[in-house]
């Protein structure tokens, strides 16, 4: 026993899987990586975002985003949406230019294939006809409906005991007397006054 070397026995090491080096490497690689993607910017720092645009246009489902609202990353591209905004080269304040609609928005192509824009853009909408009045058919227009009325009618209808109910009855209500208190009435009639 005297030839043989005192060797450490480690009973409680740390001999599990998890805890080697290697992968304990590799574990720190793969948590850190959600915080570096939430803190990269994948904003192009270029003004406009040219690299980012032109990727987009090469795929028509991908939308870019370039700052926020017109201004750009930054704010870089404020002066030309100030000018832009602001300058009176683009309005036409006397007259509003409505610009005509394609006939078919949204259905597909209804007409022939052979497209000549050429010709197309020089063709004109036709003219509607329709003309509008500015309040109702009748506008502008006097209807004269006199009828002449009949001798009676005519003598009686400014009498106010024909048109007015409280003229002509005072004790008259108005929908009507309550059904029960005429009952009410009825019964005190009868046992007051006809003993």
């Amino acid at each position: 026993m005297s030839n043989l070397k005192e060797v450490v026995f480690n009973i409680q090491g740390l001999n599990r899987l998890n805890e080697d080096q290697c992968y304990k490497k590799l574990n720190n690689k793969t948590i850190t990586k959600p915080g570096i993607y939430q803190t990269q910017n994948f904003y192009d720092p270029i003004c406009e975002a040219p690299t980012t645009m032109e990727i987009s246009l090469k795929h028509p489902t991908l939308m870019y985003k370039d700052g926020c609202g017109w201004t750009s990353g930054n704010g870089c591209n404020i002066d030309n949406d100030s000018k832009f905004r602001n300058s009176k080269n683009l309005t036409n304040l006397k007259t509003i230019n409505q610009l005509r609609s394609f006939p078919h928005m949204t259905t597909p192509n209804l007409t022939n294939c052979n497209k000549n824009i050429k010709k197309e853009s020089n063709l004109l909408m036709g003219k509607n006809t329709y003309i509008k009045r500015p309040c109702n058919i009748l506008s502008g227009i006097t209807v004269n409906r006199f009828i002449p009325q009949i001798p009676i009618i005519k003598k009686n209808i400014q009498n106010p005991k024909n048109i007015i109910q409280e003229v002509n009855n005072k004790n008259w209500i108005r929908g009507g007397q309550p059904s029960r208190q005429y009952i009410k009435n009825k019964d005190y009639l009868n046992k007051c006054f006809n003993n």
